[in-house]
């Protein structure tokens, strides 16, 4: 065989490979989002399998409101939430707080931490369970083990052929519409929007089960002395259920919404909580049935102390929400990266191609 042929042959080859590396990671459809290694990672405010559906759509379906009528302390109750009044929080704006923490960090294992100069709260998704309707467990995965991969503030998991998608969103002042719901929110609040897609249920009378795992420091050690971290949690029937942790330095405020889009309308999920000790607590948010994708928000509402004596805290308010912060030292691949070095290779490839090509035709 001559050169000519030997050099056409490598060249076919190499651009057959090239193809393949590029359709593999290709998605079939990705309407509002980026394509990373055949799952559509949505953009903000999206989604679904194809990133086609608004979070913050119109539901046909009108599921009624929240009731605060005559229950908020501090502040005026608007379509079901208590809009609290300037230097109060809470879901019936009872609790006193200074400005809010913007100091938030994120870790590679996609928890938010909270660190009000010795006392850190974090805050992470912990499992995904498929339960029957005799509460039996079918399927139970810990998500610790399935982090896909993380693109700046957005964290995938996969679970089999089913994915777990977190956006962690800096809010700005106004609200957060979800459906039918309008949430209010202050600049400097951190939202966590979740997104199941893909799931196989083993039967459709079976819900799935996403457990959120919160910890903190119970007692630790400041210049004035010992310092104590009180905890609250409570499902009201008439609001939105929510943890409650502070001390002398901060608090954080977290409310799970059990307002769901579950594929195209707007439904309801059941939140459960029980303290494992002390220092931890579980939220696991129930999700029905679906077909498509489930999608849920958590709210982090994160302020320092009013109190300006010896142990005031050392944290000081930035402006925004830090992207990417990490507290690990880990550097694990992002999505943005392994897009990047698949260009790069393109390019590389093709360059190749065709100087082999060139090189074969004066042969």
């Amino acid at each position: 065989m001559s050169q000519k042929y030997i050099i056409l042959y490598i060249s076919l080859v190499l651009f057959a490979w090239l193809s393949k590396a590029e359709t593999t990671s290709d998605c079939l459809a990705c309407f509002h989002g980026q394509c990373l290694n055949q799952i559509c990672v949505c953009n903000q405010g999206y989604t679904g399998v194809d990133c086609s559906l608004a979070i913050n759509i119109t539901i046909s379906t009108v599921i009624p409101s929240y009731d605060c009528t005559n229950q908020c302390k501090n502040g005026y109750c608007d379509t079901g939430y208590c809009q609290c009044s300037k230097g109060f929080n809470g879901d019936r704006c009872e609790n006193s707080v200074g400005n809010i923490y913007t100091n938030t960090t994120l870790s590679q294992d996609a928890s938010i931490g909270f660190n009000f100069t010795n006392v850190l709260i974090t805050s992470k998704p912990y499992s995904i369970r498929e339960s029957d309707s005799n509460n039996n467990t079918v399927t139970y995965t810990l998500l610790e083990g399935s982090l896909f991969q993380r693109n700046n503030n957005q964290y995938l998991y996969r679970i089999g052929g089913a994915s777990l998608q977190i956006n962690y969103v800096d809010s700005k002042n106004g609200t957060y519409t979800l459906g039918n719901q309008n949430i209010p929110v202050e600049y400097g609040n951190v939202i966590a929007e979740i997104t199941v897609s893909n799931w196989t249920f083993q039967s459709s009378l079976n819900y799935l089960q996403v457990e959120f795992y919160t910890e903190w420091d119970k007692i630790a050690s400041a210049p004035c002395g010992l310092i104590d971290t009180t905890v609250v949690s409570d499902i009201p029937t008439e609001l939105p259920p929510y943890l409650y942790l502070s001390n002398i330095f901060g608090s954080l405020f977290t409310q799970y919404i059990n307002f769901i889009i579950l594929d195209v309308r707007v439904a309801y999920a059941d939140i459960e909580s029980y303290q494992a000790n002390s220092s931890s607590i579980y939220q696991r948010i129930n999700l029905p049935y679906f077909d498509d994708s489930v999608s849920h928000v958590v709210l982090y509402k994160a302020y320092n102390s009013l109190s300006n004596n010896s142990c005031e805290s050392n944290t000081t308010s930035t402006t925004g929400f830090p992207t990417s912060t990490s507290t690990t030292s880990d550097t694990s691949t992002t999505g943005t990266s392994d897009s990047s070095n698949l260009k790069s290779k393109s390019i590389v490839m093709i360059s190749i191609f065709v100087l082999l090509t060139l090189i074969a035709t004066q042969l």
